[in-house]
């Protein structure tokens, strides 16, 4: 399984998890500001009271991202 920091920005925004129920998840921000997401897009077994990190990539970062994490693979790969 590929590690998922692989493909995250350099630029991560630290957020506190403050509520979960079925349909949605709030997020508090470093400058207080809410944030309202599905909690389907929260890390695995996520809690109130856990931070999380968020990365904003812009469609060109992330196929960058993605390429390299597959070069990476398969180097990886051909060393074996």
């Amino acid at each position: 399984m590929l590690n998922p920091s692989l493909i995250t920005s350099e630029r991560p925004l630290k957020a506190k998890v403050v509520e979960i129920t079925p349909t949605q998840a709030v997020l508090v921000l470093p400058d207080e500001q809410k944030m309202l997401i599905h909690p389907k897009f929260l890390p695995e077994n996520s809690k109130v009271g856990q931070c999380v990190f968020l990365n904003f990539l812009s469609e060109e970062q992330l196929e960058q991202k993605r390429e390299e994490v597959a070069h990476a693979v398969l180097e990886e790969i051909l060393r074996k």
